[in-house]
């Protein structure tokens, strides 16, 4: 009777096989049908849940990364841009989706830095860390934990793959920890593979009532009355971004104020060393109509304008740090700023000798929303091109070193 049972108990374990080896063909035809309906993502989500099901989570299942061949800026369109490239490099910006789904947008500068930023970017404030508010973590796709308001400055030179596949085997982590046996596939996969790079820029809020600024005589929201000037908006905060390997600290504060009666809005900001040194201070302001009082008249047109200020010597540091802290807030004459009016003290003659003035006339936007734009690559330090408005004029008062009168000049190669 046991010769007997051996066959019947073979034939039945290869019914058995015959019978599980039907049902995953069945299984995949059925995958196969319901991908040929699906479009090109939902085929992808449906191939790598298949393979997850098939190794029971072992495997990787995932494509290969895409290409992250360098894609370079074209020359400036003029002279006048490129002088600009060094206070607010212009960059091209490409967002490419990893494997796992998560999007990184990339902005290179023709220096090659390029700044990475991984998912869709915070729509909160960031926070007031020198308040005491802690920086949240996000989750831009499963097992990736990225604080909020930070980015990835890679230099030239830098492999921007290597950091792909450290976001990309994390994410690999998380998806075998949740299969059905987890604990075999940290056996047959243990956790390893390149590290994650921390951040390597941060972004915070500053209130305009706290260091580093100074506490104005009288608080106001409203800025100080006086005909065309520009002065801090305490109505809103201020922000910093802090590069940690260069350790260098920018402050991105708002100003408003008038130019020539009618009323502007901007940010100023200035950057300190590692040794909190004052290194150099960029202010920029919108209007409706012309900034320079000698510049022609364009219907419908706004004018983006950016005051570069480096800063090369202990007295150009010394005059810098007693404007920005002066009790009353920071503050400037526009008359001397964008009027060419003559220098009247030592800080406007010190603009005079090394401010580079770069106008740039749009239409087809309106004001409130280039401000919004133009604040934002500030703060971020890099701008990009706007395709949906029009670059009508740039024009450049050019510093003078040696004390004559500037004078603004019109770059026939940025217009349209």
């Amino acid at each position: 009777m046991a010769r007997l049972r051996r066959p019947v108990e073979r034939e039945g374990l290869r019914q058995r096989v015959v019978d599980r080896l039907i049902a995953v063909g069945l299984a995949a035809v059925a995958i196969a049908g319901l991908m040929s309906f699906a479009f090109g993502p939902r085929q992808a989500a449906v191939s790598r849940a298949a393979c997850l099901i098939g190794s029971l989570g072992l495997a990787t299942c995932r494509d290969e990364l895409p290409s992250f061949e360098p894609v370079r800026l074209g020359e400036p369109r003029c002279r006048f841009l490129a002088e600009l490239d060094p206070a607010l490099p212009e960059v091209r910006t490409e967002t490419v989706t990893l494997p796992s789904g998560l999007s990184l947008t990339t902005s290179r500068a023709r220096s090659g830095d390029v700044w990475v930023q991984a998912g869709p970017p915070t729509a909160t404030d960031p926070p007031a860390v020198l308040d005491g508010e802690q920086r949240r973590a996000r989750y831009p796709a499963p097992g990736l934990e990225v604080p909020a308001h930070t980015e990835w400055l890679l230099p030239p030179g830098a492999d921007l793959r290597q950091l792909a596949t450290a976001l990309q085997v994390r994410h690999d982590q998380e998806v075998r920890s949740r299969s059905a046996m987890a604990l075999f596939a940290r056996l047959v996969h243990p956790v390893g593979g390149p590290e994650l790079p921390a951040p390597t820029v941060r972004y915070s809020r500053l209130s305009l009532d706290s260091a580093p600024f100074p506490v104005p005589l009288e608080t106001s929201e409203s800025v100080p009355g006086k005909d065309d000037h520009l002065a801090l908006d305490r109505g809103r905060p201020a922000m910093t971004a802090y590069r940690t390997t260069q350790r260098e600290l920018a402050v991105i504060a708002p100003i408003a104020g008038e130019v020539d009666g009618r009323p502007v809005a901007g940010v100023v900001r200035w950057i300190r060393d590692e040794e909190s040194r004052l290194t150099g201070v960029l202010i920029m302001v919108v209007a409706d109509g012309s900034l320079i009082k000698s510049a022609p008249e364009l219907e419908k047109s706004i004018s983006v304008g950016y005051v570069g200020l480096p800063i090369r010597t202990d007295g150009e540091r010394e005059l810098a740090e007693r404007w920005l802290s002066d009790r009353a807030g920071f503050g400037v004459s526009t008359r001397e700023l964008f009027g060419l009016a003559a220098p009247k003290d030592r800080l406007t003659g010190w603009l005079s000798r090394a401010a580079t003035v770069t106008v740039l006339r749009y239409r087809g936007i309106a004001s409130a929303t280039a401000l919004g734009r133009a604040s934002e690559e500030v703060r971020l330090a890099r701008r990009a091109d706007w395709p949906e408005a029009r670059l009508v004029s740039v024009q450049q008062v050019a510093p003078r070193p040696d004390g004559t009168a500037r004078t603004a000049v019109d770059d026939p190669g940025c217009g349209w």
